[in-house]
């Protein structure tokens, strides 16, 4: 991009002009050895915040046409992208919406039965139900921005929310009662590590009165329900006969640990371990190694299913219990729905590409040998991908 080699030429003319600065510097007379030797070191502290000051206004001048060109980009590969994926999306967008509804409805009708007979089941699965709504539209909000990577570890987030509440839906009241009270508890833990950290992290810290106050709460809770409450997950503890609860313990006792390998994959974009070119979602379609930087149209078909069942299991887990005519009845709606997503994406992904392949079949099969047909942007409606290539 021309954007690209401005920055390159702004380089080179850094390093010139750093060195006539040096050359100038050093050509005094009564320089010592100690002084020629320190001599670009000095020079590189004064002229560098010089340097970046004026690089960073020509930056700034230059940024609106910039800042324009890139949103266009941006707004023609989102139209691509819908283009391609259009029928697995709406069938998503489709059943979040039912989701939301029914969810809506079942919060209003049953919230008042529910305050009066102190049932902390039901507050607790309401919560994680709003909280997988949110999750399942930032997951399609990454994919029609092109970032199924990032779509796949919001689904972590998902799962960790469906498994929770399938989990709290088997067991009884005061197990959803402990699960509410964990978060006074994590927030001391939490308040004790930021004072901790406070002052090399510029952050305030939490008064010793904010603190007992916290600790007055949890030992509350601590008194009703055991020391335990103070471990990650301790909530669980009596349920799973275990005074440190594992997430993978969560799951098996809810029959989803089948689901252990794809978490394990899912938390692979979230953590800085290697990860080689070619192994993200983004970069499945790619015949060559790149290092992904920005959006790809390929590799959707995995968050947009993972992600309708595991929003299917947590409204499930909330409308089973008011199991009504019409709860039945939506949860069967929700299930058919999220079954025939796999089937359309997995289609979808497949007929597309092979339309993609062919196209460039056809064009080199039209050119002559040794010329290169350079694709206009309208013409590349489903093959996008933004990195830096790995040589």
């Amino acid at each position: 991009m021309l954007w690209q080699s401005r920055r390159v030429a702004d380089m080179t003319n850094l390093e010139k002009t750093f060195e006539d600065i040096l050359v100038q510097a050093l050509s005094r007379s009564d320089l010592t050895e100690d002084q020629i030797a320190a001599m670009p070191t000095l020079v590189l502290k004064s002229f560098a915040p010089h340097a970046a000051s004026e690089m960073l206004k020509g930056l700034k001048r230059a940024a609106p046409k910039m800042l324009r060109e890139h949103k266009k980009s941006d707004a023609g590969f989102e139209r691509r992208n819908y283009r391609r994926w259009k029928k697995p999306l709406d069938l998503l967008e489709l059943l979040w919406n039912i989701s939301e509804e029914v969810g809506g409805k079942f919060n209003q009708t049953e919230r008042p039965a529910a305050v009066v007979a102190k049932d902390y089941q039901f507050e607790a699965l309401v919560s994680l139900h709003a909280r997988a709504l949110l999750i399942s539209r930032e997951v399609l909000c990454l994919l029609y921005g092109g970032y199924p990577d990032g779509a796949l570890s919001r689904w972590r987030s998902l799962h960790e929310i469906a498994v929770t509440a399938v989990f709290l839906q088997k067991h009884d009241q005061e197990v959803s009662h402990r699960y509410l009270a964990s978060f006074p508890f994590a927030a001391l833990n939490a308040a004790k590590q930021l004072n901790e950290h406070a002052e090399r992290a510029n952050m305030t810290p939490f008064l010793e009165e904010e603190l007992a106050e916290m600790k007055q709460r949890c030992d509350g809770f601590e008194a009703r329900f055991g020391k335990e409450m103070h471990n990650e997950r301790g909530w669980a503890s009596p349920a799973l006969k275990n005074p440190k609860p594992t997430f993978a313990q969560l799951e098996k006792a809810v029959a989803l640990d089948h689901w252990r390998p794809r978490y394990r994959w899912a938390s692979q974009h979230t953590h800085g371990g290697y990860r080689p070119a070619l192994a993200m979602l983004g970069t499945a379609e790619s015949t060559q190694p790149v290092h992904l930087v920005g959006q790809s149209n390929s590799g959707f078909t995995d968050p947009i299913h993972m992600t309708a069942i595991s929003l299917n299991q947590v409204t499930s887990s909330l409308l089973i219990v008011r199991p009504t005519v019409d709860n039945i009845v939506f949860l069967q709606i929700i299930s058919d729905l999220s079954d025939e997503l796999g089937e359309v994406a997995f289609e979808v992904e497949k007929h597309s590409l092979k339309e993609a392949q062919d196209k460039v079949k056809v064009t080199k099969r039209a050119l002559p040998v040794g010329k290169v047909k350079k694709h206009n942007k309208k013409d590349v409606s489903s093959r996008r991908t933004r990195g830096v290539r790995v040589t």
